[in-house]
């Protein structure tokens, strides 16, 4: 059985010619575009207070843009900072080289990072500066 796949092996060379004897066709490559869309709620403690300070985790696939859409809501009239981090291990946050954005007031808002973020696992870092509680609803967009 052996012999007989070699002969036809090389039978399929004679005919074909050696440099194309198993060659393929090149397949076109596409890049296909993928996102990922994260909602959250999220409760922020009055300033100074445990939980004035929150992470939402979110993971980018591919290299790119994120944009954040945010909904902050206070009866202090809401005051908020959010900045993109990017985890380098248990509890080791650091920057993302994005600067943090500052919303003043009740209302909606929306930023897209100004550098672009490597494949990896990342937080909104949401910061409430405000004497009473004020609530947070987004959504991430991540490539």
């Amino acid at each position: 059985m052996k012999k007989l796949a070699v002969a036809l092996t090389i039978f399929a060379v004679s005919l074909v010619g050696p440099s194309s004897a198993f060659a393929t066709e090149p397949v076109a490559e596409s890049k296909a575009s993928a996102t990922a869309v994260n909602s959250f709620s999220q409760t922020l403690a009055p300033k100074g207070k445990s939980g004035y300070t929150e992470l939402y985790g979110f993971y980018v696939i591919q290299q790119g843009n994120v944009t954040v859409d945010l909904t902050q809501q206070s009866t202090d009239g809401a005051d908020g900072s959010y900045v993109i981090l990017r985890n380098y291990g248990p509890d080791q946050w650091v920057s993302s080289g994005n600067p943090a954005v500052v919303f003043t007031g009740n209302g909606s808002f929306s930023f897209t990072t100004t550098n672009l973020l490597q494949p990896g696992y990342y937080a909104l870092k949401m910061t409430n500066r405000t004497k009473a509680k004020a609530t947070v609803n987004g959504t991430i967009t991540s490539p």
